[in-house]
C-alpha cells in the first residue's frame, strides 16, 4: 500500500497526533483533493503555509489594515483584538472544508460554512458590533475570483432569497473531532481558547443562509455601504494573498489580483506603515 509522507514533518505542530496522516494512506483532513491520495494536500499543511505568509506580511500590512478599519468604523481598535481577528481568518478561512461533504468531494462552496463558523466565533469573543460582519464578508469573498475563473457564475452578492433557496435544502456534517482540532490550532497559534457551541454533528443550510443574510444587512444596510466595503477589502487583500501563496506551495498559481497586490507590497508600497 502506498503511504502519504507529510512534507511538513519538521514544522507541523500536530505530527504524530490523531489528526496527523503522516505514514498513512492519506492526510486525515484534506485541504485539496488530487487524483491520487498520496499527492493530496493536508488541511494542516495549508494552514502552516498561510500562517507563514501572514508572518511575512503582518508587520508591514497590519498597521495599514487597522488604520483603514479605524477610519471606517470611527473607533480606536484594540490591537490585541484586531490581531486575534486577523489571525483567526488567516488560520480558519477554510474551516468549512472540515465537513464530511467537502472531504468526500460533495460540496465545494466551503467558504459559506467557514463564514458561518467564524462570524459566530468572533461574536462569542465579544465583538458584537460590525466586526464579525466585516471579517465574515472577507472570508465569504476570498474565493470570488476563483469562482469567476472556473465559470461557476455565482452572483457576486446574492440576494437573501437566493441564499435561502440555495442553502436551505442542505445540511453540513462536520468531521469527527473538528472542534477540538480547531481549539488546538487556536491555542498553538493564537494563544486563545475557543468555545464554539457547535457540539452538534451538523449545521443546517438555513442557519448558514441566515448568517450570510445578517452580514449583507450589516454591510449594505449601514449609512455608508461603500465605505464599509473599503474596510472589507482591506481585510480581504492580505487574506487572498496568503491563501494564494500558500496554494502555490502545492503547485497552484496565485490569482492575477493576488500577484498584482503582492508585487505592490513587495515593492515597498506600504513602507510608511512602519514609521
Amino acid at each position: 500500500m502506498n503511504v502519504w509522507l507529510c512534507p511538513q514533518v519538521k514544522i507541523c505542530l500536530f505530527l504524530g497526533e490523531g489528526v496527523c496522516g503522516h505514514n498513512k494512506e492519506k492526510p486525515i483532513f484534506l485541504s485539496y483533493h488530487s487524483e491520487t491520495p498520496t499527492t493530496a494536500e493536508c488541511y494542516m499543511a495549508h494552514i502552516i503555509h498561510c500562517w507563514d505568509e501572514w508572518l511575512k506580511l503582518r508587520k508591514r500590512w497590519s498597521p495599514s489594515v487597522k488604520r483603514v478599519l479605524e477610519s471606517v468604523t470611527r473607533t480606536a481598535l484594540d490591537d490585541e483584538a484586531f490581531q486575534q481577528a486577523m489571525g483567526s481568518i488567516i488560520l480558519h478561512h477554510d474551516v468549512g472544508k472540515l465537513t464530511k461533504e467537502y472531504q468526500n468531494k460533495k460540496f465545494f462552496r466551503h467558504e459559506a460554512v467557514s463564514t458561518y463558523i467564524l462570524y459566530h466565533w468572533l461574536e462569542e469573543l465579544g465583538r458584537k458590533n460590525i466586526w464579525p460582519a466585516m471579517f465574515g464578508a472577507a472570508v465569504y469573498l476570498h474565493h470570488e475570483g476563483l469562482q469567476i475563473a472556473h465559470r461557476h457564475f455565482e452572483m457576486r452578492e446574492p440576494t437573501y432569497s437566493y441564499l435561502i433557496n440555495w442553502l436551505s435544502p442542505l445540511e453540513f456534517y462536520m468531521v469527527d473531532g473538528w472542534n477540538e482540532f480547531i481549539a488546538q490550532i487556536n491555542q498553538k497559534y493564537l494563544g486563545v481558547p475557543i468555545s464554539l457551541d457547535f457540539k452538534r454533528e451538523s449545521i443546517t443550510g438555513f442557519d448558514v443562509a441566515e448568517t450570510l443574510g445578517s452580514i449583507m444587512i450589516s454591510v449594505d444596510g449601514c449609512t455608508e455601504p461603500l465605505v464599509m466595503r473599503m474596510g472589507i477589502a482591506a481585510i480581504l487583500h492580505p487574506l487572498t494573498i496568503c491563501d494564494n501563496r500558500a496554494a502555490n506551495k502545492r503547485g497552484g498559481m496565485p490569482s492575477t489580483i493576488s500577484q498584482a497586490l503582492a508585487k505592490f507590497f513587495d515593492e515597498g508600497a506600504l513602507a510608511r506603515s512602519e514609521e
